[in-house]
């Protein structure tokens, strides 16, 4: 072999192992970070805000200069010493999604988001710099979510709700529980009134708008054979007021739906 085929190869595994180090650099900060803001209570000192002011300074300065591996050290710095200051979190956000690194942004993004949403969704929607995350599916759920205007949406979550489902055939009770990533607990059993016998597989939510929507996840089939066996239920948007109507802990609620809302 060449001495300049030689030398080729070793750029070439010196590039491929510079990026896995950077990766795995990210994804350290990010996991220090992630156990740090979930465990941190109090406010940082003067001094360690202090020095996390320099550190930010430091990394809008590398960022200019579009030194983005440069500019994320420092604003994990920052984060570091004060993990209660979403500046930096936002940044990191913004440093790592120019880097290419989408899935690590997003989570600096969502961990933002949580700390001050009436700050970040603004910027988040606006900032060039997650041009690139735009239309990730994670980025708008996020964003749709996190949305002031669609704050009672998160009142709602880790309670549980009583619904009704009433179709041609039967009646059926449930409970569901909505949770942050989207998902959603379904539970209860069918009413021994009726021949059909579902098992219900849980579902999941999304904001549309302003608007929550639902989908219901179920299969099985009727003692009798009749019909085909529906294997979701979908409820188009709704109104905080419609939602508290449809499924209430206190009463039950009795959606209704179309042809069209079951997926067959």
């Amino acid at each position: 072999m060449s001495q300049l085929k030689i030398s080729s190869a070793l750029v070439f595994i010196f590039v491929i192992m510079t990026a896995i180090a950077a990766d795995d650099q990210s994804q350290r900060f990010l996991n220090e970070l992630k156990m740090l803001n979930r465990i941190f209570i109090g406010p940082a000192s003067d001094e360690h805000k202090a020095e996390a002011k320099k550190f930010h300074t430091r990394a809008m300065e590398s960022h200019k200069q579009k030194k983005y591996l440069e500019s994320e050290k420092f604003w994990y710095l920052a984060a570091k010493l004060d993990p209660r200051w979403v500046e930096p979190f936002f940044n990191l956000a913004c440093s790592t999604a120019l880097q290419g690194k989408h899935e690590v942004a997003l989570e600096y993004l969502e961990i933002a988001l949580n700390m001050d949403r009436n700050k970040v969704v603004p910027w988040a929607r606006n900032d060039s710099d997650l041009a690139g995350l735009k239309k990730n599916a994670k980025y708008i759920r996020l964003v749709e979510k996190f949305d002031p205007k669609n704050h009672w949406v998160m009142e709602l979550l880790g309670k549980t709700f009583v619904y009704e489902i009433r179709d041609s055939w039967n009646t059926e009770r449930r409970e569901i529980r909505l949770y942050a990533d989207g998902s959603m607990d379904v539970k209860g059993g069918s009413s021994d009134t009726v021949p059909c016998d579902y098992t219900y597989t849980g579902g999941k939510w999304s904001i549309q708008g302003e608007g929550l929507a639902i989908i219901i996840y179920r299969k099985g089939g009727c003692a009798d054979g009749r019909g085909p066996v529906a294997n979701s239920v979908t409820y188009h948007p709704v109104s905080k007021d419609q939602f508290l109507q449809m499924f209430s802990g206190s009463r039950i609620g009795v959606p209704s739906y179309s042809g069209d809302d079951v997926k067959k």
